[in-house]
């Protein structure tokens, strides 16, 4: 008789079949692993562009499932631009720049380009499994030319600009908000403070430096690659990684500016406030204003709000005082104050973390038009309340002057035209917790917005323009520059990106 041994019984390993299929798991699990964290193992065949740039940049590449990464993902300021790229770099060179672009165009991968993050277009400063070129190191500040010139790394927000200038006396035509990235903003056009009296932020520029498609790190002025430095001053991200701006100061001392809240009661003084101040008559190159009609879904209540800014040190100028006489006020902040502690305060009235929505229009000043478009909205804002609780602003400002004519952008206004005088730029900001709600929340703003060209075409006030910091994805600004200055885009993009990876491979508005 033979008697069989259990091996399980023998074997300190236990039954060897399952050893092996241990010994599989727990070495696929180990190379899983690998995969996922390390920079330098590479091979995945979709994970080859990333590999290639850590072993170009050792040091300065992010994978999922570390603190650098998840940093990153979170410090977007809007829920949908929180997408999950392969990979990020941090560059804190223009050489590194090239080096990643040169790679990323031969690799064919998608990626993206990211400033401050407050881009509010979906996929416009993030590439979902592509890369993101990550700028935040790049951010040194310097003064120029005995500080006639201030110089900025793309990565520096407007608060740090500001805080840098602050101390000497001087100002730039930087962004309202502190927490808004140098980059963004300029190149689609930028509203400024001081924007009433000096344009927009990007006819404010004397250099660029950019990093080409090819990898060609080039200055680009009025006296270099002129046409380029043209196309730069509203054409966005579509023909390179800017990587540098240069900006004109001026002195300037404190204003006079801050914020008032008012009750939906106001909302009839507030439109005829805003309808007077915009009367072509009445225009005052020193002051600058919002007028914002505010919906509460959680109350649910409207309020307004004004932010008023005077770039001179006059307390309660009289251009400002048809809105500083409104009563009653539920909050009043104006004061003299820095550009640099006003653009604060404005970064503490955002919040973070949330879902948005944005678009716009641009109309001429009407009579009617003002108070018309907000009986349009406050159905509307009721209405989104039906997909989720939301907090919604339609705000009404100036488009400002249109550039000097020996120094052109591409934002599609003559020189000898006036918008400032009586334009107005309409953003509709609508903020909710359920990212699930975004489509439906966009599909709302999109009839909204028929509703609003309708009423301004009614009136014979619509204006074909779109200012391209506030575009939803389905709007097309580029375009509304006029057929002009869009084939302008089109020849210039071809000439210095002839493959298209700016076209093809990067998200935000294309040509």
């Amino acid at each position: 008789m033979c008697v069989g041994i259990d091996r399980r019984s023998v074997s300190p390993w236990g039954n060897p079949r399952k050893l092996r299929r241990g010994l599989r798991g727990a070495i696929s699990g180990f190379l899983f692993f690998l995969i996922e964290k390390s920079e330098s193992f590479c091979v995945a065949s979709q994970r080859k562009p990333a590999c290639t740039l850590s072993k170009a940049l050792p040091g300065k590449i992010f994978f999922g499932g570390n603190a650098q990464y998840d940093e990153s993902i979170s410090s977007y300021f809007y829920i949908q631009e929180r997408s999950r790229p392969a990979c990020g770099v941090v560059p804190t060179s223009s050489g590194d720049v090239s080096v990643a672009i040169k790679l990323l165009a031969k690799s064919g991968s998608p990626f993206s380009v990211r400033s401050g993050g407050h881009a509010s277009q979906p996929g416009a400063s993030n590439s979902k499994n592509g890369v993101i070129i990550d700028l935040r190191s790049l951010k040194e500040i310097k003064l120029q030319k005995n500080g006639a010139v201030v110089s900025a790394g793309s990565g520096a927000a407007w608060g740090d600009v500001y805080g840098a200038l602050d101390s000497r006396g001087l100002a730039v035509l930087g962004g309202r908000d502190a927490h808004v990235g140098v980059s963004g903003f300029t190149l689609g056009g930028g509203i400024s403070f001081f924007s009433p009296q000096r344009g927009f932020a990007c006819d404010s520029v004397t250099n660029f430096e950019i990093v080409l498609a090819n990898g060609k790190i080039v200055e680009v002025s009025a006296i270099s690659n002129q046409d380029l430095f043209v196309a730069l001053k509203g054409g966005t991200n579509n023909f390179g990684v800017v990587t540098r701006f240069s900006f004109k100061t001026f002195t300037q001392g404190q204003l006079w500016g801050g914020a008032i809240v008012y009750p939906d009661s106001a909302f009839p003084k507030m439109e005829a406030a805003f309808t007077q101040t915009k009367q072509p008559k009445n225009f005052d190159l020193y002051q600058a204003l919002e007028a914002s009609f505010v919906y509460l879904g959680q109350s649910p209540s409207f309020l307004g709000v004004a932010s008023l800014f005077y770039s001179k040190p006059v307390v309660n100028a009289t251009s400002l005082k048809p809105f500083t006489s409104i009563q009653p006020q539920l909050s009043n902040s104006m004061r003299l104050s820095s550009p640099v502690q006003l653009a604060r305060e404005v970064s503490s009235l955002s919040t973070p973390n949330l879902s948005s929505v944005w678009a716009t229009t641009t109309f001429e000043i009407s009579p009617t038009i003002i108070s018309r478009l907000v009986s349009i909205w406050k159905k509307t804002a009721r209405s989104m309340t039906q997909v989720t609780t939301t907090t919604a602003s339609m705000t009404f400002q100036s488009i400002p002057p249109p550039p000097q004519i020996t120094s052109p952008n591409v934002l599609g206004y003559s020189p000898f035209s006036s918008p400032q005088k009586d334009q107005v730029l309409m953003l509709l900001s609508t903020f909710f917790e359920d990212a699930a709600a975004y489509e439906d929340i966009d599909a709302l703003t999109k009839t909204f917005f028929a509703a609003v060209d309708n009423a301004a075409n009614e009136e014979g006030v619509d204006v074909k323009y779109t200012y391209l910091n506030y575009a939803a994805k389905w709007q097309t600004p580029l375009k509304d520059y006029g057929t002009v200055n869009w084939l302008y885009l089109a020849a210039i993009s071809k000439k210095y990106d002839p493959t298209g990876v700016f076209q093809k491979k990067v998200g935000g508005f294309k040509i």
